[in-house]
Formats: C-alpha cells, sequence, structure tokens
C-alpha cells in the first residue's frame, strides 16, 4: 500500500509543475461502469488542448460509488485521445462486484474515439473491508 501512495504524491507532484498554461476548460461524461453502475462526472482541465495531454481535476458520483482523479487527460478533443490518472474511490449503496462503504486508491486509463469514452483501472482497498482489489471498467459520453 505503500508504493500506490508514494504514486499519488509523485503524480500529483508532476502534474502541479507540468502544466505549461493555467487556462482551464470544463468537461461532463455521462458514464456506465464498475462498480458505480450509473455516474456523471465534471472535471476541468488545465493547459492548452493543442499539447495533447493537460493537467486534469475530475471528481464522479454515481450509484454505487464516487471518485475523485487526478493526472493527465486528452480525451474527447478530436479523433482520438487518451489519459491516465491516479484515483480515490469510495462505495456506497449497490455497487458492481464489491462491497460497500469502502475505500479504494488506483490507477486509471482512458481513451476516446470522438466524444466516446473507455475507461479502465486497478484499485486496492485502503483500510478495513472485504476486498482487496478492484478492477474498474466502463463506458461513457463526453458532453
Amino acid at each position: 500500500m505503500c508504493r500506490i501512495k508514494w504514486m499519488v504524491v509523485s503524480l500529483a507532484a508532476l502534474s502541479a509543475t507540468c502544466a505549461s498554461s493555467w487556462a482551464a476548460e470544463s468537461f461532463v461524461v455521462l458514464r456506465a461502469s464498475t462498480p458505480l453502475v450509473a455516474s456523471g462526472s465534471v472535471g476541468i482541465r488545465f493547459g492548452d488542448p493543442k499539447d495533447g495531454l493537460q493537467t486534469a481535476l475530475q471528481a464522479e458520483g454515481g450509484v454505487g460509488g464516487g471518485k475523485l482523479a487526478m493526472g493527465f487527460d486528452g480525451t474527447g478533443q478530436g479523433g482520438f485521445g487518451y489519459g491516465i490518472k491516479v484515483a480515490y474511490l469510495r462505495t456506497w449503496f449497490e455497487p458492481i462486484s464489491v462491497d460497500e462503504d469502502q475505500d479504494f486508491i488506483g490507477l486509471e486509463g482512458e481513451i476516446s474515439i470522438k466524444r466516446l469514452i473507455l475507461n479502465l483501472g486497478g484499485y486496492g482497498r485502503v483500510g478495513d473491508g472485504e476486498d482487496d482489489w478492484l478492477v474498474s471498467a466502463g463506458l461513457g459520453f463526453m458532453l
């Protein structure tokens, strides 16, 4: 678990120093995924979209839980895009394939074709709970 915490701190420091410009743009994504079921996400990207990957902060809430993420994002900005983010995920109500009221930290990747976004992530549990590992996958649409 120490490696995951080090990864979060490292990516946070890197993303804070890599933004070439602090111009910001917001984005919204509607998604169906595991374990969140159906969710909505709002985020903000910093920097120039012409540079490809931008520093991003994102919050997502759904039926099965919520997620806070930060990292690099270039999705939904043309024909093909991708991103990678470190995320904190909390389950609640009725998540898919995992118990409720658990905390996870992990790494998530995204790819997009136009505004269609696919994501896949791996998470390790933080604290007490039944599930040690969690795989998250989803399909969404950027508005």
